[in-house]
């Protein structure tokens, strides 16, 4: 799950990745075991912590890698970060000072892509770690999600107001949002092709199809999506 509050900047914070057996997160809990049911079944997860090298790493997205790995993006750490599930981890440094890594994301090419939120760039990591950079053209864009595409390429969220698409050669393309200050984030592909997201200030869902022809749909609930998002200095942003 990507942070909501990228920019908070909280001292004393422990940088944790959690696994569990079974069932998928939702936070770091305090025991080593959970039960839940599904349906007249009940299922016990296991869990297990293990703390990143990298003291207040401040860990957003993680995601599947290549083989038994999986790879995280460390926000304050300002690394990519990669753990096996027996807690072995390696970490990256980004060439880009406080890029601000947030959303990754396997490619069919081996390659782990992620955004750099503050370095205004969209990156790829080999397995063997070796870090490619493509900057974005829109200044300032904030890079947040980043999923694939049913096109070969993928697909990225650009809080500033746009959707962005690159392809696995670098080439970068950006669709502005029909709603000014919407403010995307999260992105996923849909069963019919297009790339769905959310726009957390318009209270909508977003559909951009690969040709980019975007559509919006307003949320009954007011408010729905909203959230807060604190910059690096504390105050609050809309």
């Amino acid at each position: 799950m990507l942070s909501l509050l990228p920019r908070c900047l909280k001292p004393g914070r422990i940088s944790i990745v959690c696994i569990a057996v079974m069932l998928v997160t939702t936070g770091c809990a305090g025991g080593s075991a959970s039960q839940t049911r599904t349906g007249s079944r009940q299922v016990q997860a296991t869990f297990s912590e293990f703390f990143i090298p990298t003291p207040g790493a401040e860990p957003a997205d993680i995601t599947q890698g290549p083989g038994e790995t999986l790879w995280f993006t460390e926000e304050l750490g300002n690394k990519i970060g990669r753990i096996t599930p027996r807690g072995d981890f390696t970490e990256y440094l980004l060439p880009t000072t406080s890029a601000f890594p947030l959303g990754i994301t396997l490619e069919p090419d081996a390659a782990l892509w992620f955004t750099e939120n503050l370095g205004n760039k969209i990156g790829r990591i080999t397995s063997g770690g070796k870090i490619t950079e493509f900057l974005i053209s829109t200044p300032g864009s904030e890079p947040a999600s980043i999923t694939s595409g049913g096109d070969g390429a993928l697909w990225f969220t650009e809080i500033i107001g746009k959707i962005g698409r690159i392809t696995l050669g670098g080439h970068i393309t950006e669709y502005p949002l029909l709603t000014l200050g919407a403010r995307p984030y999260g992105i996923k592909p849909g069963p019919d092709g297009s790339l769905w997201f959310t726009e957390y200030n318009a209270n909508k869902i977003g559909r951009i199809t690969t040709d980019g022809r975007i559509t919006d749909f307003s949320i009954p609930t007011p408010d729905a999506v909203r959230s807060r998002k604190l910059s690096t200095t504390g105050s609050e942003m809309s």
